[in-house]
């Protein structure tokens, strides 16, 4: 059962690499970093699966989450947590590091994002007015 939910998630990641590249495009290149912890936006479906498989959380699932901008944070390459921002309101959703717990750097990732929210609404309602 696990291996075909797992293929599932892969097939349908697929069909959506192309809608997600189009979606997440305004947020390539994007890095929030305080000089230790980096946070971007997990560049494809593929990499969100990885990210879900690593972290041992459901964020696999997520892929086709319009209103939702999943982004990694990570220490010299490293994944610390995975954070859910909501796109309608701009307010963190969730961040959770291996098997949805919280870490030792979750209140710096939660300020830090916080702290550069004005951004990530600015390349988006940029990318929406281009849409429209």
């Amino acid at each position: 059962m696990e291996k075909e939910r797992k293929e599932r998630e892969i097939q349908h990641a697929i069909e959506l690499e192309q809608t997600y590249k189009e979606k997440r495009s305004c947020f390539v290149g994007m890095v929030i970093t305080d000089g230790e912890i980096s946070i971007s936006v997990i560049p494809t479906p593929k990499d969100m699966i990885e990210e879900g498989e690593a972290m041992h959380h459901c964020v696999g699932g997520y892929v086709d989450r319009w209103d939702s901008l999943i982004l990694s944070a990570r220490i010299n390459g490293n994944r610390i947590e995975t954070i859910e921002v909501d796109l309608k309101d701009y307010h963190i959703e969730q961040s959770r590091g291996v098997c949805n717990q919280d870490t030792e750097y979750h209140n710096r990732i939660i300020g830090l994002l916080n702290s550069n929210m004005k951004e990530i609404k600015r390349r988006y309602r940029r990318q929406l007015k281009k849409a429209a």
